[in-house]
């Protein structure tokens, strides 16, 4: 197996390619995971919908609450005038 040299400049075709490759390979994979951590489907907004999603449950579960109160409020109302 051939040594890994981490000098750019290499005696016999003037660039080190393998080294340029793992620079270009680690920097595209750093981008990569960027994009999938801050991009439009990445982590952060999958977070955000979540949190986003609590929050409408909670709505959703206080107006079924107030939704049965109207209705037996309602319900009575309806008896009273049904005499």
């Amino acid at each position: 197996m051939e040594k890994f040299d981490f000098d750019f400049l290499d005696e016999k075709n003037g660039v080190n390619f393998k080294l340029l490759f793992l620079i270009f390979a680690v920097l595209g994979m750093a981008i990569y995971i960027g994009y999938l951590i801050y991009g439009d489907k990445g982590l952060n907004r999958v977070i955000d919908i979540n949190n986003q999603k609590k929050v409408l449950e909670k709505n959703v579960k206080k107006l079924r609450e107030e939704n049965v109160k109207l209705q037996k409020e309602y319900f009575g109302l309806k008896d009273i005038e049904g005499d």
